[in-house]
């Protein structure tokens, strides 16, 4: 790091966080082969995404590549992390239309620009990580678990609200999507609610029926309450209890032990 071996892959990951920041589209947006960057937008109603360029400008002008290791790390943490804080706090704290308070600032969906700054914010922070040691210093692993750990994060616990990876149709309804969007802020518990929301649904979906179901498949969720209790049950329906859906982590936020 510094003089050594790093220094190439710093200013390559420095390099790919200011290219997601000032060239690639930053919001993903229906319709759109292509946007503008963040820079644009900052001076375009957005100005929560000029933060975003306050870590990189300090790593620029700081240059960690020609530091001695230690404090290159220090800078690499503190840039790398700083930033990608920031990235996810814009993202949950601006976020779509349909799921933020009327008034509150809102944004699309993040595009490619946004993805590239946050993966080159977390591979500075991991380079960071690697100059102080962990994994014996080797900057691949630990930039490999930096990775995989985000990604499984992501997965697990961030659901988009309008958005489906299975919609095979690519049928879109803005009204239908609305009342999704009521449907996931909507307590699993308010029954009279959900089928309220459901027949409003239906009375859309049916009509078009963008694709023709043929099987009603039912699963089987086994659960075992030697050790731990409170799983989604019919009677306390918090959550789907498929172990393999987006939400599965709200279910062991709830488990409680039984002794």
């Amino acid at each position: 790091m510094g003089p050594g071996s790093q220094s190439a892959t710093q200013v390559t990951w420095i390099a790919a966080t200011a290219a997601g920041l000032v060239l690639l589209p930053w919001y993903a947006i229906d319709g759109a082969r292509w946007g503008a960057p963040a820079l644009w937008h900052a001076f375009q109603g957005r100005p929560w995404l000029a933060l975003l360029f306050i870590p990189l400008a300090a790593a620029l002008a700081l240059r960690p590549w020609r530091m001695q290791r230690a404090r290159a790390a220090k800078v690499l943490l503190l840039a790398g992390g700083a930033g990608f804080l920031l990235l996810l706090l814009q993202g949950f704290l601006f976020r779509h239309p349909n799921i933020t308070p009327t008034g509150w600032p809102t944004q699309p969906g993040m595009g490619y620009g946004a993805l590239l700054a946050a993966a080159g914010y977390l591979l500075l922070f991991c380079l960071g990580l690697a100059g102080r040691g962990f994994c014996r210093g080797d900057a691949f692993v630990v930039g490999a678990i930096g990775a995989v750990v985000a990604l499984i994060a992501a997965f697990a616990t961030v659901a988009v609200p309008g958005a489906h990876l299975v919609n095979f149709a690519r049928w879109k309804n803005e009204a239908y999507n609305k009342i999704v969007d009521d449907v996931f802020v909507t307590d699993m518990r308010n029954k009279t609610r959900l089928l309220e929301l459901f027949h409003k649904a239906m009375e859309i979906w049916i009509p078009e029926l963008p694709d023709i179901p043929l099987v009603h498949n039912i699963h089987r969720i086994p659960m075992n309450t030697t050790y731990w209790q409170n799983w989604p049950t019919a009677e306390t329906p918090y959550v789907n209890g498929a172990f393999w859906h987006l939400t599965y982590a709200m279910v062991l936020w709830h488990l409680q032990p039984t002794q």
